[in-house]
């Protein structure tokens, strides 16, 4: 039996993911080796006091084995904070001494960390605008050939798995009919990845109908409410976010927006986003600017707020 394309996207973006963290494993180690060794060597640490700046040094670069945009803050982090160390263990009287023998053995070690993150994060990166690119290329219509509404859904769900990866972990297809959900999509939220904080909407499932035509109408929405009610019947847990992905958002005063709030009201933790091309184009350009691409979707909740409180 062949795979399916969704088994497909799983199977390179694990592979892919495997191959990262072997490497940066290996650097890491590394690092840890080179860090203990400039501390006993270098600036002769008796035992407590080495545990101590061993630990300080060295406590963040095993969240380098996630490739996620959460790591980003740690880079950053760290990057701030190799100048403080560099001072506080230079301090002394033959600081300066000590200062090449710290950029050498301590610094560069770290750095090399960063370097092989930021180098598969540019991987990561060209995968999507890949992914971007054969989405602007697929012919679309409501008339369209089912193939091309195939290849349309096949690369949206590549490109959100690539978007949030190691935070969002893609479904099988095969799981989903097992419940009995003939969606288009659905993903699961990774431990690392707080949704509250970074989309402004506690859930713990991603629900995804791609429309390979301009403004979806309400019975899209409809199709996609039906599928959450399901999902927190069947797996007894909170209504998943829903996302329908289009070629153009529907207008504001289009009936969809209509359905959307009435259901919202019923059901108070019933949430739809409405993406279009343009805002995924939005989210992979973040990711080439080392920002979040998940402040797109929160921000897009804000604006349905917005536009309900003026209605």
């Amino acid at each position: 039996m062949s795979k399916s394309y969704v088994q497909n996207i799983k199977e390179e973006i694990e592979e892919f993911k495997d191959k990262y963290r072997k490497g940066i494993y290996s650097i890491v180690n590394d690092a840890k080796d080179a860090v203990a060794q400039a501390l006993y060597e270098g600036f002769k640490m008796e035992e407590h006091e080495y545990e101590g700046n061993f630990q300080l040094l060295t406590q963040d670069l095993d969240k380098f084995l996630m490739l996620s945009y959460s790591t980003l803050e740690v880079k950053n982090q760290l990057l701030r904070q190799i100048p403080l160390w560099r001072n506080y263990l230079c301090r002394e009287d033959e600081g300066k001494n000590k200062i090449s023998f710290f950029d050498k053995m301590i610094a560069n070690s770290i750095y090399e960390v960063i370097r092989f993150y930021e180098k598969y994060r540019e991987k990561v990166y060209q995968r999507s605008l890949n992914c971007l690119n054969k989405i602007k290329e697929t012919s679309f219509s409501k008339k369209a050939k089912i193939q091309s509404h195939l290849n349309f859904q096949s690369v949206v769900l590549e490109l959100l798995a690539w978007l949030f990866i190691d935070e969002l972990e893609i479904y099988p297809k095969n799981e989903l009919e097992q419940i009995g959900l003939k969606i288009d999509g659905a993903y699961k939220v990774a431990n690392l990845f707080n949704p509250w904080e970074r989309i402004g909407y506690e859930f713990k499932n991603l629900l995804i109908e791609c429309k390979n035509y301009k403004e979806p109408n309400y019975r899209d929405m409809m199709q996609l409410f039906t599928y959450g009610l399901l999902l927190a019947y069947k797996k007894h847990i909170s209504m998943p976010l829903g996302m329908i992905i289009s070629r153009k958002n529907p207008d504001t005063n289009d009936t969809i927006w209509e359905v959307r709030g009435a259901l919202r009201q019923k059901w108070l933790d019933f949430e739809v986003v409405f993406l279009d091309v343009d805002d995924l184009s939005e989210m992979v350009n973040r990711i080439k600017r080392n920002l979040d691409p998940a402040y797109i979707i929160k921000k897009k909740i804000k604006e349905r707020e917005t536009i309900w409180r003026q209605k």
